[in-house]
């Protein structure tokens, strides 16, 4: 019971904040350009500010364990190679590709991992959790930019990926996080707290874009697609990764954490990348919503497991 209610409290307001917007569609209150205006400043200004916030505030000498960093970066980087390799020899649209690499790739860790396991060991107890965070959000945003810029491209120019991948408005504020936080640079508390409140806007603002964009009579035609994508996001992909992790031995907050990076459903803010990287925006929209959906059994199947053999 207890991990159910963990499940349905980190994942329905997420899910509610969806339908909003979708509600808020349908009421007339705003239009597509509307929309698309509102997803520019939430790339553009709103995402990079809760990146950068979530690094600054980060305690790096809390819990710095280098073999569950480098397990967890090894990972990404392997199933990265593998989706680049797969997904393409099964999808020939380029800008479904992209769109498909990134869902089965890129899980919304920022948002389930701190929840999740402070919910279940604690607030005080989740140092491990931070540091993952701090280590594999930007390497995650990194990749995606990649997966977007080469997919998205009638023509794939390194040069030309390589700017765009610097020039990327969220890897510009993961940037400054880890400088201002490795400079041991302390905000004075007027702008720590201005930039808090900015950053407590991005999710739930990405979200109700997000609904607003969603249309149900599109899911049929993205049907296979997306039952792909959601089965490999939230059953294959933690299958695998922390199946291993099991096996290295790993298990309670470290492996919690482990689970929720490779077990979350697709990052929120994938829509809105999709869309400004010239891949298929309808996809990403419709991924994030269904990963999000059956991320609330598949988490409590995962977790109820996990319990029940003594391993959290």
């Amino acid at each position: 019971m207890n991990s159910f209610i963990v499940a349905l409290n980190v994942v329905l307001p997420l899910f509610f904040s969806i339908a909003l917007g979708y509600i808020l569609k349908k009421l007339g209150m705003y239009d597509t350009v509307t929309l698309k205006n509102i997803n520019k400043l939430v790339f553009k200004v709103f995402l990079p500010v809760y990146l950068f916030y979530s690094i600054y505030s980060t305690d790096l000498s809390a819990a710095f364990d280098v073999k569950v960093i480098l397990f967890a970066i090894l990972s990404l980087f392997i199933w990265f190679l593998l989706l680049m390799f797969f997904v393409p020899l099964f999808e020939k649209d380029n800008a479904k590709r992209g769109v498909m690499v990134q869902a089965m790739f890129r899980s919304n860790f920022v948002l389930f991992g701190l929840a999740i396991a402070s919910n279940m060991y604690g607030s005080d107890n989740v140092a491990v959790t931070s540091v993952l965070i701090s280590f594999c959000v930007p390497l995650i945003n990194i990749l995606a930019v990649i997966i977007l810029q080469y997919h998205g491209m009638d023509q794939v120019d390194l040069k030309s990926t390589l700017v765009s991948v610097i020039k990327n408005p969220m890897l510009i504020g993961t940037f400054f996080g880890f400088v201002i936080l490795l400079l041991d640079i302390q905000l004075p508390i007027f702008l720590k707290n201005s930039i808090s409140d900015i950053a407590k806007i991005a999710t739930p603002l990405a979200l109700i874009v997000l609904g607003g964009t969603f249309e149900i009579q599109a899911v049929s035609k993205n049907l296979k697609i997306l039952i792909a994508t959601v089965f490999t996001r939230l059953i294959v992909v933690p299958a695998v990764f922390v199946g291993i992790a099991i096996l290295l031995g790993y298990r309670n907050v470290e492996l919690i954490s482990l689970l929720v990076l490779f077990g979350s459903p697709t990052a929120v803010a994938s829509y809105a990348m999709a869309v400004n990287m010239n891949c298929d925006g309808e996809l990403a929209s419709q991924a994030v919503l269904m990963t999000t959906i059956f991320s609330i059994f598949s988490m409590i199947l995962w977790i109820s497991c996990l319990t029940g053999m003594g391993m959290l």
